[in-house]
C-alpha cells in the first residue's frame, strides 16, 4: 500500500490554503479491487452488503470508523469474520481518491 500518505509531524506550518480534516480514530484501509485492504496488503473480511455501498472501479484512501472511543470496538469488528453484522455501525470516511473510475462519483 505504498501509494497512500502517511501522517507526519506538524512543523508549525501556516495551514492556508490547505485542507484539513479532524483526526478519526480509526482502522486505516484501501479500497481496491472490491475489497479492503490493510496498509501490509492484508484483506479485511468484509460482508458483501457493505461491499456493495461502495464504488466499483475506484481506489480509495480512508479508515473504517465506529466512532469516537469506539476504536477497540472497530478493531474488533474489521478482524472477525464472526462479527459480520456489527459492520453496520461503521462508516468509511475517505481521505482521498488514489484513483477515479471513469462515470463513477465518490461524493
Amino acid at each position: 500500500m505504498s501509494d497512500v500518505l502517511l501522517a507526519q509531524k506538524w512543523n508549525d506550518e501556516d495551514p492556508s490554503g490547505w485542507w484539513v480534516s479532524e483526526k478519526l480514530d480509526g482502522v486505516r484501509a484501501v479500497w481496491r479491487h472490491g475489497a479492503f485492504v490493510s496498509r501490509g496488503d492484508l484483506a479485511f473480511v468484509c460482508p458483501d452488503w457493505f461491499k456493495r455501498k461502495m464504488p466499483a472501479g475506484c481506489v480509495l484512501d480512508g479508515e473504517l470508523w465506529g466512532g469516537r472511543g469506539q476504536f477497540q470496538k472497530t478493531v474488533g469488528i474489521v478482524k472477525s469474520s464472526a462479527r459480520a453484522s456489527e459492520w453496520e455501525f461503521l462508516t468509511y470516511m475517505v481521505f482521498d481518491v488514489l484513483e477515479e473510475a471513469p462515470g463513477v462519483s465518490v461524493e
